[in-house]
């Protein structure tokens, strides 16, 4: 079977809370949909966006146990990014 090459493009990406530029400790959540640049369709992705110190600071095992790190799964949507827009 021959590969079929899919160029994915993103079409729409929603935050309620979009940090300042260069903020190195931040976090939010994010719904993005992507979909096939071709195609008007998309599929719908929700996943949080945070820096590394605000991911070892909510979802670090001390953070265990008080409701916010449990709501996140392995295999989940959690990206990490240095600093925001830089």
């Amino acid at each position: 079977m021959d590969a079929i090459e899919v160029v994915g493009d993103v079409k729409q990406y929603l935050c309620h809370h979009e940090p300042d530029v260069g903020a190195t400790h931040f976090g939010f959540a994010a719904h993005v949909l992507i979909g096939a640049s071709d195609r008007d369709l998309a599929d719908s992705f929700d996943c949080i966006e945070c820096s590394p110190s605000m991911f070892s600071e909510h979802f670090g095992v001390s953070a265990w146990g008080t409701g916010f790190a449990e709501d996140v799964l392995p295999g989940g949507e959690v990206l990490q990014c240095k600093a925001w827009g830089s």
